[in-house]
């Protein structure tokens, strides 16, 4: 008798131990799904256009989604692109900033607010630029992802515009008066609380597109383009390799420095 209650008490000690070694891993798993909230239903990109709510109380929605490294131990380096219906022409890059489960939208980085303020600063910036370049000129404004303030306005935007955009003059004149319209327009734009780089592109005559051109359309095909460094008061110009070589400028590419002060 006491040998058969001693084999019970051990196939239940066996039992015992062999259905806590098969159901420690199958907790921890659950343990480790709930918290990464990382199931296999997981809808990524439901879950980007809810941190962009999240971010901005606003409705967007999902276009696409790319690495811009691969897996690292800091996390994700993907991003995603977003659309909102009142900017409907403009695609919204989203950075995760290593937050690789999206559970901590306020982590993330994005260019939303760069895109809220874009016909703002393109319609100052063509207002200050008209006067020295041309009823023709206009300027072609380019969006980056930015830590700015979710609810930043735009005198924030203004004050932190290097990192946030890009400017271009896009203009129509001829070269040899360069160097007194940069001083000009550099010269309005501090009269307007602006300091920033800038791109400045010259054409004979801009080309004709079929359709609206983009900026890399534009900015490739620019007789000469200048480029404004505030740290460093001047502008260097650079022509295009068959413009410099029509005009003996030099080798192409670089060609000269305007000292602006």
């Amino acid at each position: 008798m006491k040998n058969n209650e001693k084999s019970k008490t051990v196939k239940l000690a066996v039992i015992s131990l062999v259905t806590v070694l098969i159901a420690l891993p199958l907790i921890a798993f659950a343990v480790t799904k709930a918290y990464l909230h990382f199931t296999y239903d997981f809808d990524e990109k439901q879950r980007i256009v809810e941190g962009m709510h999240e971010r901005y109380g606003e409705e967007f929605e999902f276009d696409s989604i790319y690495s811009t490294a691969s897996w690292q131990d800091t996390g994700d380096t993907r991003e995603a692109v977003v659309t909102n219906k009142d900017y409907p022409d403009e695609r919204i890059t989203v950075r995760f900033n290593g937050d690789r489960y999206l559970r901590h939208p306020e982590k993330w980085s994005d260019s939303f607010v760069a895109v809220k303020y874009k016909k703002q600063l393109k319609e100052e910036i063509e207002r200050i630029a008209k006067p020295v370049y041309g009823e023709n000129s206009f300027a072609v404004i380019t969006t980056a992802v930015s830590d700015l303030p979710t609810d930043a306005d735009f005198s924030l935007v203004k004050a932190e515009l290097d990192g946030v955009y890009g400017v271009y003059i896009i203009c129509e004149k001829a070269l040899d008066s360069r160097d007194d319209d940069a001083k000009a327009f550099i010269k309005a734009l501090k009269e307007n609380g602006y300091s920033f780089s800038a791109g400045i592109y010259y054409y004979g005559t801009l080309p004709e597109y079929n359709e609206p051109p983009n900026s890399t359309m534009l900015l490739s095909s620019a007789l000469m383009q200048g480029r404004y460094y505030p740290q460093d008061k001047k502008v260097l110009w650079y022509t295009t390799e068959w413009y410099s070589k029509e005009n003996e400028a030099s080798n192409g590419y670089f060609a000269e420095e305007t000292k602006i002060y």
